[in-house]
């Protein structure tokens, strides 16, 4: 099982946590403010880390800061019951694996946690689920590569902006949008062919400026946008109430798009891709 770090001022709250990540065979350690945190990431290697926004001295996104340069490839959970409005933003610069807002119940925390821990594992098989109905690159080149990981941190920067409140939910439609618009250009830029570099690259700009605008955002913009009417109302809404129960996760948001297209009759010989379509879309 996997070594966790939960860092949590509340000692109440903190024993909760630990005792209920034990209870699923994990080993956790505990920390109590961002010093003790630190001193933990030095001397341990950790799979995820678990960390309130407020707390003494360095908050919970400094002390993540912190600690991912020593544990570059760590995963993180934020978890809060307030913030400063800035926070959130900081998380989406942080690509963490998700955002809790006090008061969660306990599934909901070891949803998130399992989600987390299982996300490239989950990932690499949804990939090849796909590869059985769509053809993709058997050795993307750097460009495919780096491109498809803006396409990633743009979602995540989506997924994180709903669950943390950051994002209104015009704003988070608006968003969700130009993602979607983006998806029929992403998928021909992967196909085994050899890909434009300059169409790569720009599309990589687009998914950048999604993110950064995400991460700029401030309440501005709250009329709806006509310009990319890629999805009905409706859908956004069993789309945005998915994410906001935590019912869908930032990996089943990266394949929303694409699922969202695919007719359910293509998806029969993916049973985990047809059941993910039902769970996104109803």
């Amino acid at each position: 099982m996997a070594k966790i770090l939960v860092v949590e001022d509340d000692e109440a709250m903190n024993d909760v946590l630990v005792r209920s990540l034990a209870g699923l065979g994990h080993e956790s350690c505990s920390a109590l403010n961002s010093a003790q945190a630190m001193e933990l990431a030095i001397s341990h290697t950790f799979s995820l880390i678990i960390t309130d926004v407020i707390l003494p001295g360095q908050d919970g996104i400094e002390c993540l800061t912190m600690i991912r340069s020593l544990q570059p490839n760590v995963r993180c959970i934020v978890i809060t019951g307030y913030a400063r409005k800035e926070i959130p933003a900081q998380a989406v610069e942080q690509r963490i694996s998700d955002y809790l807002v006090k008061p969660f119940t306990l599934e909901q925390f070891l949803t998130s946690v399992d989600r987390a821990l299982k996300e490239d594992g989950n990932r690499g098989e949804l990939a090849r689920q796909l590869g059985r109905i769509l053809p993709g690159p058997t050795a993307p080149s750097e460009e495919v590569v780096e491109l498809s990981r803006r396409r990633q941190d743009a979602v995540c920067a989506l997924y994180v902006g709903i669950r943390s409140g950051l994002l209104s939910r015009v704003a988070a439609m608006k968003a969700y949008s130009r993602i979607d618009f983006c998806e029929d250009r992403y998928r021909r830029a992967i196909q085994p062919k050899e890909p434009e570099a300059n169409k790569i690259q720009r599309l990589a700009v687009q998914y950048a400026t999604i993110r950064r605008d995400i991460i700029d955002y401030r309440g501005q913009d709250e009329e709806p946008d006509s310009n990319t009417p890629s999805l009905s109302s409706l859908e956004f809404d069993k789309l945005h109430h998915g994410i906001t129960t935590s019912k869908v996760g930032l990996l089943d948001l990266e394949y929303a798009p694409l699922l969202r297209r695919a007719p359910e009759q293509k998806l029969q010989s993916t049973l985990r891709l047809l059941e993910l379509k039902r769970r996104v879309w109803g």
